[in-house]
């Protein structure tokens, strides 16, 4: 008997959805949400009831077309969102986890409306909802915790779902279990993120949000007095300037477009936008000899993966610069959907049980 499974991954703009059926897809959609209709939601509350909307429609659709009933969904898989470190796997959406994320104790994002929407969804259907590999995965060492000041340490925040599901896919290419090897595996998107996976575990990885190569349109790392100085001269609110970094930072800073395909094609007419990605190329490629160093130069492969490693340019200029370490496997794309219905595949196979959300602090002290 086929299972099947429902696959949530919300964005900023859109909200992605899945149909699997024994890790088949049957169906996805990506539905974009205009500007104008989210500027009229003033809460979470409302983007979670505009979400549901949409993947009501979603379910109907399959139905209409009869890929799939409502009623033969086994479990509804959500893209996780910021709920402190945790360690990969997957988790039950319980009363805490909720709590965390409406009150959104470890910040904003749109990937904490997964759980939320997910476990709305799954008390309408009557099924149970998960999520897997939040982006708040810690694993790392702690010598990497380090950060040069006492009183800051190093935060693990990383696309840790594509991450894990393009390790898994490069370690089928070589030929041995993930658990064995040992790769560096740099997650291209709007934001980027570098890790060190070392036997099933990734033991360093730059914080996506505040350090790490520059991207389409976050800055990353940066010189901590120049910024200092920058904020205090800029008169500007906190949040304000956390978008300058977060949103405006990286290419669309150089270039005025986040946009790295429009700024490829321009690329031989316009010397400024070649150099902006070349620095991006630069970047990215010193992070993951940094890492190279820090596994002692023992590694396995390279994994380029996330929209960026779609581009030829991009993945080739990576490949001059750090070929030298280890072979370098190339899995364009996100597949956070197809990861999401592997783990859920792996939970109803009863490879991995479902780990229990907790947390360190007292709710009431929030």
């Amino acid at each position: 008997m086929s299972r099947t499974i429902l696959t949530v991954n919300p964005g900023s703009t859109s909200t992605k959805a899945g149909l699997f059926s024994d890790g088949i897809c049957l169906l996805s959609r990506d539905i974009s949400h205009n500007t104008v209709e989210l500027s009229e939601i003033s809460d979470q509350q409302g983007q979670i009831e505009l979400r549901l909307r949409y993947l009501r429609e979603f379910i109907e659709e399959a139905e209409a077309d009869q890929i799939a009933d409502k009623s033969s969904i086994d479990l509804i898989m959500a893209r996780g969102g910021l709920i402190g470190p945790v360690s990969s796997g997957v988790y039950e959406i319980n009363d805490l986890m909720k709590q965390v994320l409406h009150r959104e104790y470890y910040g904003s994002h749109a990937s904490n409306l997964g759980a939320l929407i997910a476990d709305s969804l799954g008390s309408e259907l009557g099924i149970s909802s998960y999520i897997a590999d939040p982006p708040s995965v810690d694993e790392m060492n702690s010598i990497a915790r380090y950060s040069g000041l006492k009183s800051i340490e190093r935060v693990s925040l990383f696309h840790a779902l594509n991450h894990k599901a393009a390790a898994r896919e490069a370690a089928t290419t070589v030929g041995l279990p993930y658990e064995q090897l040992q790769m560096i595996v740099c997650h291209m998107g709007g934001g980027v993120s570098v890790g060190l996976h070392s036997k099933g575990r990734v033991i360093d990885v730059n914080n996506a949000l505040e350090e790490g190569p520059m991207s389409p349109e976050r800055a990353g790392s940066l010189p901590s007095l120049s910024l200092l100085r920058q904020f205090s001269q800029s008169g500007l609110e906190p949040d304000i300037f956390r978008k300058e970094i977060n949103g405006r930072g990286g290419l669309f800073s150089y270039t005025g477009s986040a946009n790295e395909k429009l700024l490829e094609v321009d690329m031989d007419k316009n010397y400024a936008n070649r150099e902006a990605i070349d620095a991006m190329i630069y970047q990215i490629s010193k992070e993951i000899g940094a890492l190279a160093a820090a596994a002692s130069g023992r590694v396995d492969a390279i994994v380029l993966t996330g929209g960026l490693a779609k581009s030829d340019y991009i993945c080739h200029g990576i490949d001059q610069k750090v070929s030298f370490i280890a072979r370098i496997i190339r899995i364009p794309g996100e597949r956070e959907l197809q990861a999401l219905a592997a783990a859920g595949m792996r939970l109803l196979d009863g490879i991995t049980k479902p780990l229990q959300y907790e947390n360190n602090f007292r709710t009431e002290d929030k």
